[in-house]
């Protein structure tokens, strides 16, 4: 018996996807789990005849709701109907796009080990590969590395295996389609989860002509899970800046009677402490939505800030000794790096699950 349950998610599948279930049945993967997005009419007979002859567990959606959906229903299927007799489950495309002897190497390191996330990764530099398949990757691999951390070679992959240990952490998870898959490994990555490749053979039929993969609206989708926790530390962080300054200006009229010294500092140190507190609480609660004690991350946001601070002075004062820059020109530049640099430290470190 084999380690896993198979699940393959199908919308208007090719006829070919008969031969490819007969070949996973042959060699052991005797559960199959089949999700019908949605197919037209045409294709129900298809699915029936699998149902009948396999054994698969069919689930039909009457409207196409997407890949995301189609893995979540089936996830949590095999976790109440199968998860007590198998170690996880492997997701696999209706396409042919993943060959049986891979998907029976990811069934045997699930075997070996359950406590990663196990990705079939395709060589995007060969010839055959299209060229948007290719930049696509690219792009979102590297964005995902600098924004996120990790380290994934092939972030559309549907070649997956998901043990048991970790799939609970998956069926929650936001996106019903193709983004889910990128929600997958962002979950994996901040939570630490280990993810581990296998290079598998990389088959494109036609040019990818059958993908179901929207270029523009799924790769919206895609980047804006990608870019949402920084596009809302860009907000938190001008929102701070208008909370301390109008603070400031709020308390200065207030204590407009007092000496001008007593004034400013007043003024400036109250703005800065309520807004850098305003800071603190939106990034930890709705940017990076951390559920680390707040002790432990509080003194840590405390000190990266004072860091910021003195790389800022001595960074633009280097600057302007050293290379003649003038100081306004410098600022804005020191500052938007650090700017960066600890929205990364904050993401990998202070607010890390």
């Amino acid at each position: 018996m084999r380690n896993c349950v198979l699940v393959i998610p199908a919308l208007n599948p090719p006829d070919s996807l008969r031969d490819y279930v007969k070949e996973l049945n042959a060699e052991g993967f005797l559960k199959i789990i089949l999700v019908d997005d949605g197919s037209r009419k045409e294709f129900k007979s298809l699915f029936a005849e699998l149902k009948d002859e396999f054994q698969c567990d069919l689930f039909v959606h009457a409207v196409n709701m997407g890949k995301g959906r189609a893995l979540k229903d089936a996830l949590n299927y095999y976790l109440n109907a199968y998860s007590v007799d198998y170690k996880g489950v492997i997701t696999a495309d209706s396409d042919g796009q993943h060959l049986v002897k891979d998907v029976v190497r990811m069934d045997d390191e699930i075997g070996r080990d359950d406590s990663a996330l196990i990705l079939g990764v395709r060589d995007f530099d060969q010839a055959d590969v299209p060229f948007k398949s290719r930049a696509g990757n690219r792009i979102t691999r590297n964005v995902l590395k600098l924004l996120i951390g990790g380290s994934v070679t092939d972030t559309q992959t549907g070649l997956r295996g998901i043990p048991n240990r970790i799939a609970y952490e998956y069926l929650t998870l936001t996106g019903e389609r193709f983004e889910y898959e990128t929600t997958m490994l962002i979950e994996s990555i901040k939570k630490d989860i280990p993810i581990r490749e296998i290079t598998i053979d990389t088959i494109y039929y036609d040019g990818n002509s059958e993908t179901h993969f929207h270029p523009v609206k799924d790769s919206i989708r895609i980047y804006k899970l990608i870019f949402g926790s920084f596009i809302k530390y860009m907000f938190v962080s001008l929102s701070s800046f208008a909370l301390d300054y109008g603070l400031f200006c709020l308390l200065s009229a207030v204590l407009i009677g007092a000496v001008d010294t007593t004034r400013v500092w007043v003024a400036t140190v109250i703005a800065r402490v309520i807004s850098s507190l305003y800071n603190y609480f939106m990034n930890r609660n709705v940017v990076f939505r951390s559920e680390r004690d707040v002790k432990q991350t509080i003194i840590k946001y405390y000190a990266l800030a004072v860091v910021q601070m003195c790389c800022s002075a001595g960074l633009v004062l280097m600057a302007t000794r050293g290379m003649n820059w003038p100081s306004p020109v410098v600022k804005p530049i020191v500052d938007t790096l650090l700017f960066l640099l600890s929205y990364q430290i904050q993401s990998r470190w202070i607010f890390k699950e």
